[in-house]
């Protein structure tokens, strides 16, 4: 599998599978993250996406 690695915002990351988003994670704010919001996206969510994303390529 090809994977790619691009900068971007602080804080920030997006997983994509062909070109499809299927997590993202953006920069926030110390408050934010304080209240639990904004935090990396579940990673079995992400695998499941990740491996969704897969099947439907084949």
């Amino acid at each position: 599998m090809k994977v790619d690695v691009k900068p971007g915002a602080r804080g920030q990351f997006d997983v994509l599978v062909d070109g499809v988003l299927v997590a993202s994670k953006h920069g926030t704010g110390a408050l934010a993250r304080l209240i639990g919001q904004g935090g990396f996206p579940d990673e079995q969510l992400t695998v499941e996406a990740v491996d969704r994303q897969l099947g439907e390529a084949d």
